[in-house]
């Protein structure tokens, strides 16, 4: 199946507001046809400041309901990619 990619914006609101918003976008997922390349993954870029970004991946690693891997990334700016590697 295929693997998405969603920019979503977490609404503004309590947490339980943002829990059931969260739930209501998983349950729009398309479902696969089984496990490895035939099952259905989605990333979503949930919120972004500065250089890191966070994302939720699904499905997770243990694959149980509703799971997710949440990952943030640090995007490096060319200078600092330079000090990492070079110093």
């Amino acid at each position: 199946m295929a693997h998405h990619d969603i920019f979503y914006t977490l609404p503004a609101g309590d947490r339980t507001y943002k829990r059931y918003q969260l739930v209501s976008l998983f349950l729009q997922e398309e479902p696969g046809e089984g496990k490895g390349t035939l099952a259905s993954t989605y990333t979503y870029t949930v919120e972004s400041w500065g250089r890191y970004t966070i994302c939720l991946c699904r499905p997770a690693n243990l694959n149980h309901g509703f799971d997710f891997n949440m990952t943030v990334i640090e995007i490096l700016t060319p200078r600092a990619m330079m000090t990492l590697f070079f110093a």
